[in-house]
């Protein structure tokens, strides 16, 4: 019997044999009916079905541009700050080289999608000195049941439970944020094609022939030199018959009608991704006041995203880190904070301190300031030091040794001289 350590997920094409046989996904046919009809199956309480959901999923995603680009504005906030590793307030450079890795800035991206799609669940692995991991299809497991079925359609399968290294996150019954905004995405995939077809009939020229109605082979003729012509629509009628194309007069059965709902959609999608409109496209009414309160609404979203991969990485992760070998005790995963400060103003706060007498270390300065540490950097500080200290010397040596009273008040005597004496009034200067 195999152990539960050693099982593992296996995938496949119905060629040999695996865990999970793939199958392609259905895509076309898309419309407010079908949607629902996979919220209904995925929503079952006793065998929920999400795969024509997923399916639904798959296919939109991969025709609307807006809706990739805000999901990509969500993640680029997650991978624009590094994550680090802190064990006794000092970062742990041996953990740092894992959170450098490609996989890990994968793992995160896939957490993110959690929110999106649902859950994902993962299965970890040595890869060499590295970690690894594989992302289960989605379409293969049953989140409320806790099974991975062998091929999407099934109602049974293997508890995940028997499986070793397993991380699920997630909520078991939530459909994800693109349930939300599939609706709009589906809309918009309609929307554009009744604008598609009303820019070909309206957008082209008309051309017009007309024919003897008793001659067939003038009729014949004229077709086939109006379809020679090109892909726009022809107007083919007998003389003494006619046909007109009444346009909507009105702004409603325009072209701006389309674009109207165009446009509502993708804003929709936006609010509901990044809860806003104003980051990702302009506004005729938006002014800069307006743009921040848009930008804070963003970048509330963006932390909460943060502390669900530091929830993760701090809580769920830490068995499957003792796992592969990793030593976490004692330490924590933090995002590292932005340093928002002008470099002119960094120097005069360092310059101020300085001035305080509080000391400065130069790799601090080296790493602040960008400034490429020099290959002799330990003989250049010998000799500065050296050098440093010659001046001093020599400047001392300038002065008279009773003229070196300490202190504040001595050498304020020093400054102004000594006081006439009281008996001797002005006449004694």
């Amino acid at each position: 019997m195999t152990r539960k350590k050693d099982k593992k997920v296996t995938v496949g094409s119905g060629q040999a044999p695996a865990t999970i046989i793939l199958t392609a996904p259905q895509i076309g046919g898309v419309d407010i009916a079908s949607y629902m009809r996979a919220i209904r199956d995925a929503d079952r309480i006793d065998f929920p079905d999400r795969v024509r959901l997923y399916n639904l999923y798959i296919d939109l995603l991969n025709t609307d541009a807006h809706l990739n680009a805000v999901i990509n504005k969500r993640r680029a906030a997650l991978l624009d700050l590094p994550v680090v590793f802190r064990r006794n307030d000092r970062v742990d450079e041996a953990m740092q080289e894992h959170l450098r890795s490609p996989w890990f800035g994968n793992f995160i991206l896939d957490i993110l999608d959690a929110k999106l799609w649902g859950f994902s669940l993962f299965q970890f692995r040595r890869d060499g000195e590295w970690i690894d991991y594989d992302l289960i299809p989605r379409k293969h497991v049953d989140p409320v049941r806790r099974l991975i079925v062998r091929r999407e359609q099934d109602i049974t399968g293997d508890s995940w439970d028997e499986y070793a290294d397993l991380l699920f996150v997630g909520k078991p019954r939530d459909l994800g944020l693109l349930a939300q905004v599939m609706p709009y995405a589906i809309y918009k995939r309609n929307c554009l094609g009744y604008f598609a077809q009303y820019t070909e009939l309206f957008g082209q020229p008309l051309r017009e022939g007309t024919y003897d109605i008793y001659n067939d082979e003038a009729r014949r003729a004229m077709l086939r030199d109006l379809t020679a012509m090109g892909a726009s629509g022809i107007f083919l009628h007998p003389e003494g018959t006619e046909l007109k194309l009444h346009e909507a007069s009105q702004k409603s059965g325009s072209a701006q009608l389309y674009e109207t709902l165009l446009d509502y959609c993708d804003n929709a999608e936006s609010k509901a991704l990044l809860g806003n409109t104003l980051t990702t496209q302009t506004d005729d009414t938006g002014t800069q006041a307006l743009g921040t309160v848009h930008k804070n609404a963003e970048e509330a979203i963006n932390h909460m995203d943060r502390l669900y991969v530091l929830n993760v990485l701090n809580y769920d992760m830490t068995e499957i880190f003792a796992a592969m070998g990793i030593d976490i005790a004692g330490g924590r995963f933090e995002y590292e904070q932005p340093k928002n400060i002008d470099l002119t103003a960094r120097i005069g706060i360092d310059r101020t301190l300085q001035a305080m007498g509080l000391p400065i270390g130069d790799d601090y300065l080296y790493e602040t300031y960008g400034v490429e540490r020099p290959a002799d950097y330990a003989e250049m500080k010998a000799r500065m030091s050296q050098n440093r200290a010659t001046e001093v010397i020599e400047a001392a040596g300038a002065f008279p040794q009773n003229r070196m009273t300490p202190g504040f008040w001595s050498r304020m005597r020093d400054f102004f001289g000594s006081a006439p004496d009281r008996d001797a009034g002005a006449s004694g200067w």
